[in-house]
């Protein structure tokens, strides 16, 4: 009976955790793009305007307009200000299908997720996941480390597994706005994407040892 008890709270720790883990992701990746602060920030950090040969202003227009056409339903073209081809546009629209499904994502798992903590507060079960929340984030730092250390690697597989198509390999004669989305950025949206699932299981963290002190 303890056994079966004991599996019990396993599974619904190890459920619990993947809830934290897959809104954390989707949650910071809707901060990513509704904060053009920090693409500003990368522009002046990855010094884009000299290696681009585009100015600071036509970067911080064009990703505000790709940000509305890639969240909003109801926008269907991109107004973008630095050239793209047929590959390229139809590529941006790949990554709109994505961004919308990620804001429903990051809606529905904000709702349980507080559901849930709610009803865990309640019962003063936040110990549950003590245990696999720590491994988890030891397994997401040692593949946030390989990405790093790997990243052009990661970046295909990444592309091969998200989209069926090759549009997203831009060439930049045809596509020169990849040359405002350099490798840096990606690297650099990564490691934010990184800071924000530590800082949502951390918290996780400290609020089940404190539970579990109590128990």
């Amino acid at each position: 009976m303890d056994s079966i008890v004991f599996s019990n709270i396993s599974i619904k720790s190890k459920l619990l955790v993947g809830l934290i883990v897959i809104w954390a992701i989707s949650a910071s990746i809707l901060l990513l793009l509704n904060f053009p602060v920090l693409y500003n920030y990368a522009i002046e950090c990855f010094n884009l305007p000299e290696k681009s040969g585009i100015s600071r202003h036509i970067m911080s227009d064009n990703f505000n307009n790709l940000v509305l056409y890639l969240q909003s339903p109801f926008v269907r073209h991109f107004n973008n200000l630095i050239a793209i081809d047929d590959y390229g546009r139809k590529h941006f629209s790949d990554v709109k299908n994505l961004m919308i499904f990620n804001n429903l994502l990051c809606t529905v798992t904000s709702l349980l997720l507080c559901k849930v903590c709610i009803y865990l507060n309640k019962k003063r079960l936040y110990w549950i996941m003590y245990t696999d929340i720590k491994y988890a984030y030891y397994l997401i730092t040692a593949i946030f480390v390989f990405c790093v250390i790997d990243f052009n690697d990661f970046f295909i597989f990444f592309h091969n597994v998200m989209f069926r198509n090759k549009d997203w390999i831009f060439d930049v004669k045809t596509n020169p706005i990849i040359k405002v989305f350099p490798s840096e950025y990606f690297i650099f949206c990564g490691a934010f994407i990184y800071a924000m699932i530590s800082i949502a299981m951390m918290v996780m963290y400290i609020l089940s040892k404190r539970n579990l002190n109590k128990k």
